[in-house]
C-alpha cells in the first residue's frame, strides 16, 4: 500500500548525505568526537524504490582535521554499505576547505550489485553563527553488475551537493539542499534530491533528525518527474 502522508517519528549532511548525517557548521574545539545514529525510512513506494521501509546504522567521526562517516542500510532484498572520509586541508572558525572519497556498495538480491567510487573536494562557511553553507563536488564513477545480462555496466559522471543551515537558537538547526547524492542513494546529475530537516539537541549528547527528502529524475529535461517522496527521523548519540 502507497504511503502518501507520513511524517516518521523517532536524519549530510547531506553529507552528508549526504546527507542527513553531517554538520555543516565548521566550528570546532580541536576534540575529537564520536556518534552513532539510528535512521528510519519511509518512501511513498512511486518510484523505483525496492522498499518502502529502511533502517539504517551509521557512525560518524569528527576531528580538527579529519571527519569520516559509515553505515549500513538495509530496506527488503537490498543491502547498502556505505564509508567516506575528508581531510580538511585548512579549517578555520568560518570556512574550512578539503578534499575526501566516497565509496558505496548496494547489493540487491538476484538482481545486481552496484559500486560507487567518488573523489571530490568539500568547501563550508559559517559567516555568522546562525547561518552556514556547504557545498560538495565529486567525480562519480559507477560499476553495476546486472546478473541476468552477466556482465558490468559503467558509467562516469559527476556529484554535486549545496546546503544550507539555519540555527534560529543554539539547539536546533534547520536546513535545505538540493544534492544528487544521499548517504545511501548515488544518482546522475540529472536525478537531483531536494531535502528539507531539522535537528534537536537533547542535553548536548542526544540529538532527533526529522528529514523529508523529495527525488525527481530527468529533473533537466522536458519529461522532469518526481519519483517519491522519503520521510526519515534519525537519534544520534555523540560521546
Amino acid at each position: 500500500m502507497k504511503i502518501y502522508s507520513l511524517f516518521a517519528i523517532c536524519s549530510t549532511l547531506l553529507v552528508s548525505g549526504a546527507l542527513h548525517a553531517e554538520a555543516a557548521i565548521p566550528l570546532h574545539d580541536g576534540q575529537a568526537g564520536h556518534s552513532f545514529g539510528l535512521c528510519v525510512a519511509l518512501n511513498t513506494g512511486e518510484g523505483f524504490e525496492p522498499s518502502q521501509s529502511a533502517v539504517e546504522l551509521l557512525y560518524r567521526y569528527a576531528g580538527a582535521r579529519f571527519s569520516a562517516l559509515g553505515g549500513i542500510k538495509c530496506a527488503g532484498s537490498v543491502f547498502a554499505f556505505t564509508g567516506m572520509g575528508m581531510y580538511w586541508l585548512y579549517r578555520s572558525k568560518r570556512q574550512a576547505f578539503g578534499g575526501g572519497g566516497i565509496y558505496h556498495c548496494d547489493v540487491f538480491a538476484d538482481v545486481s550489485v552496484t559500486n560507487d567510487f567518488l573523489l571530490g573536494v568539500r568547501y563550508a562557511a559559517c559567516p555568522v553563527w546562525w547561518f552556514s553553507l556547504s557545498a560538495h563536488a565529486y567525480y562519480f564513477y559507477k560499476v553495476r553488475t546486472i546478473f541476468a545480462l552477466g556482465r558490468a555496466l559503467t558509467h562516469h559522471t559527476g556529484a554535486v551537493l549545496l546546503r544550507l543551515q539555519f540555527r534560529p537558537v543554539e539547539w536546533l538547526s534547520l536546513y535545505a539542499a538540493v544534492a544528487t547524492y544521499e548517504t545511501f542513494r548515488f544518482m546522475v546529475l540529472a536525478s537531483p534530491s531536494f531535502i528539507a530537516g531539522m535537528q534537536a539537541w537533547i542535553q548536548n549528547q542526544w540529538s532527533i533528525d526529522f528529514e523529508a527528502v523529495s527525488h525527481y529524475i530527468d529533473f533537466f529535461t522536458l519529461s522532469a518527474a518526481r519519483e517519491d517522496v522519503e520521510f526519515r527521523v534519525s537519534v544520534w548519540c555523540r560521546l
